[in-house]
């Protein structure tokens, strides 16, 4: 596909405003040459947006609630002190991948109310499950 082509198709997805040189790495990754039509491709560019879009802020989530977890005083948790590696290790009891789930805040993912502390077999083990007590 020549350059004209792939240009006239980054301006009909991007709108003019758009810089054919910051986006073409991006636009050239969906331009196959066997599309039937301009809106097979559009449909194609908006979903591999929307997916790297939303892996986006599934990473801020994370971030946010591992800030957060950092800065909660976990002394005062049963067993703190035997924390290290292979022996115990903090653990969200709602697990951070459950909280970006059911879009729960990242303040109650990361509070020390959701802190507990696992020997870290048993935090392998149960990864991203809620356990029940």
């Amino acid at each position: 596909m020549n350059r004209r082509r792939k240009r006239k198709i980054l301006k009909y997805l991007c709108g003019p405003w758009s810089w054919p040189l910051q986006y073409n790495w991006w636009i050239s990754k969906f331009i196959t040459g066997k599309e039937k039509s301009i809106w097979d491709l559009n449909q194609i560019f908006w979903e591999e947006t929307n997916k790297w879009y939303v892996d986006h802020l599934k990473g801020k989530y994370y971030s946010k609630v591992t800030s957060i977890t950092k800065k909660q005083d976990i002394t005062i948790l049963p067993n703190h002190e035997k924390r290290g590696k292979y022996k115990w290790e903090l653990d969200h009891i709602i697990p951070i991948a459950r909280g970006w789930r059911k879009k729960i805040s990242p303040y109650i993912i990361g509070d020390i109310s959701n802190l507990q502390m696992l020997p870290w077999r048993e935090n392998l083990l149960k990864s991203d499950k809620l356990l029940s007590n």
